[in-house]
């Protein structure tokens, strides 16, 4: 049988918590307020009004396909070049909100308790940070999220939902990240990331 090509899926609707897998790898959040309002005097205490999500690429394929998914939200979604080998996806919009308020706990970002990934959320996490190299599927991991061990385990255990259980690679085996192995664990993976397209591949 065929294995599903990247966007065989494309019926399958985008939300916006899917765009927040990002976050668990190298993605960025930050909160956007509106101008502050000044009642009798007193000025009030900012308030979010929407939020951008962004995340630096260094394949151009990886950053086309995400600008592609991030396009079926209701955000705002660019692309720069800052320079030849890198390419920067910002998505924005109060859809964001509450994705950015959730994967934040204080001025650093978090794993939400209880996060389950759709097959899209895994798409965006393998386009951000997935490899695929002789040992198995890597999906890498934000440093900070990486030295706690509470907020790695919910990333392992919202992989292993999808029947992908994983083990948790260290910066000196280059990782971060968690890496699925064995056959049938990365059937379940591939059969919901699909192939990259002609220009791209897994293990770059």
């Amino acid at each position: 049988m065929k294995q599903l090509t990247f966007f065989d899926t494309g019926l399958v609707p985008v939300t916006p918590a899917d765009l927040g897998a990002m976050l668990v790898a190298q993605g960025q959040c930050q909160l956007l307020f509106g101008n502050s309002d000044t009642t009798r005097g007193r000025r009030r205490k900012p308030v979010p009004q929407s939020a951008r999500l962004s995340v630096l690429l260094h394949s151009e394929w990886r950053a086309r396909q995400l600008c592609e998914l991030a396009s079926m939200v209701d955000v705002t979604v660019s692309q720069e070049t800052p320079d030849d080998n890198s390419w920067l996806v910002r998505m924005e919009g109060p859809a964001l909100l509450p994705v950015a308020q959730e994967w934040t706990k204080g001025a650093v970002k978090t794993v939400p308790a209880q996060w389950r990934l759709s097959d899209r959320a895994l798409q965006v996490w393998a386009l951000v940070a997935g490899v695929l190299d002789e040992s198995g599927m890597c999906f890498g991991l934000d440093a900070h999220i990486a030295q706690h061990e509470e907020l790695r385990k919910r990333a392992a255990e919202a992989l292993q939902k999808l029947g992908a259980a994983s083990s948790y690679v260290g910066p000196r085996a280059g990782g971060p990240a968690l890496r699925v192995v064995g056959q049938r664990r990365l059937a379940n993976v591939m059969t919901i990331v699909g192939e990259p397209p002609e220009d791209g591949s897994w293990d770059a």
